[in-house]
């Protein structure tokens, strides 16, 4: 399935709702920034998790810089933009997001 499907059908219903774990959040913000989550076998499991819910994608591509082999979505970058709004990670809230 592509990340558009598997996006549609976790959050298809009445009720928009995308719940995410602390340890999926902290994954989503390490595959952005590129930076060990530090459990490498939770890490792999968490992505999963991530891919069925169509936040993140395989790159099967082997990149020094990037070497998660997953990458975000556009889904994914939206959530972790919602979620750096909110200031779920614990730092603070980036002064482009205040409303004026």
């Amino acid at each position: 399935m592509s990340w558009q499907e598997n996006f549609q059908n976790y959050t298809t219903s009445v009720a928009f709702s995308v719940q995410l774990s602390n340890v999926q959040v902290r994954a989503l913000d390490a595959i952005s920034s590129n930076t060990w989550l530090g459990n490498f076998h939770m890490f792999f499991s968490t992505a999963g998790a991530l891919q069925r819910r169509g936040l993140v994608e395989f790159n099967a591509r082997y990149s020094p810089e990037r070497p998660w082999r997953y990458r975000l979505t556009p889904a994914g970058e939206l959530v972790l933009s919602l979620v750096q709004m909110s200031g779920a990670l614990g730092e603070e809230v980036d002064p482009k997001f205040e409303v004026a």
